[in-house]
C-alpha cells in the first residue's frame, strides 16, 4: 500500500525526504512508517560500541578494578565526550576561572557586620534615653 501511494504521488519535491513522506502518508499507513522509523534508528555499524568497550578497557585497568558502576560510567562519559588533547582549547576555561577570581568572594561580609554594629549602638542609645 505504501509503495502504491508513493508512486501515485509522483516525484514532487516534498516527497523526496523522509519527513515529507511521513507527513503526507502517516494517516494512510501508520504501521509501516513507524516500523521504517524504528529501522532508521539502528546504527549502521558497531564502531561506537566497540570504541566504548576499548575505552572501558583503558579506564578500568588492573589498578582500577574496584571502580563502582557510577564512577566508571562518569569516567567513560568524560573520556568519550571530551575532545582530544590536540583539539582542546583551554582559553575559555582559563578566562572563566580568571573572571571568578576577580570578584570578591564575600562582598557583603563587612557591610553586614557594620550594619549589625550600627543596630546595636542604636538600640543601646535608645535604651539609655528611656
Amino acid at each position: 500500500m505504501l509503495k502504491t501511494r508513493l508512486y501515485e504521488t509522483g516525484e514532487s519535491l516534498h516527497m523526496r525526504t523522509w519527513p515529507g513522506i511521513n507527513r503526507l502518508l502517516r494517516h494512510q499507513c501508520p504501521d509501516i512508517l513507524s516500523l521504517v522509523d524504528l529501522i532508521l534508528t539502528l546504527p549502521a555499524s558497531t564502531a561506537d560500541c566497540e570504541r566504548g568497550f576499548s575505552q572501558m578497557k583503558l579506564v578500568k585497568s588492573d589498578w582500577r578494578s574496584r571502580l563502582s558502576t557510577t564512577n566508571l560510567c562518569d569516567l567513560l562519559v568524560v573520556q568519550l565526550s571530551s575532545p582530544s588533547i590536540e583539539d582542546f582549547d583551554p582559553n575559555p576555561a582559563v578566562q572563566l576561572w580568571h573572571q571568578d577570581s576577580i570578584r570578591s568572594r564575600r562582598p557583603d561580609f563587612m557591610e553586614g557586620k557594620k550594619k549589625t554594629e550600627e543596630c546595636a549602638s542604636d538600640t543601646s542609645e535608645s535604651d539609655s534615653d528611656e
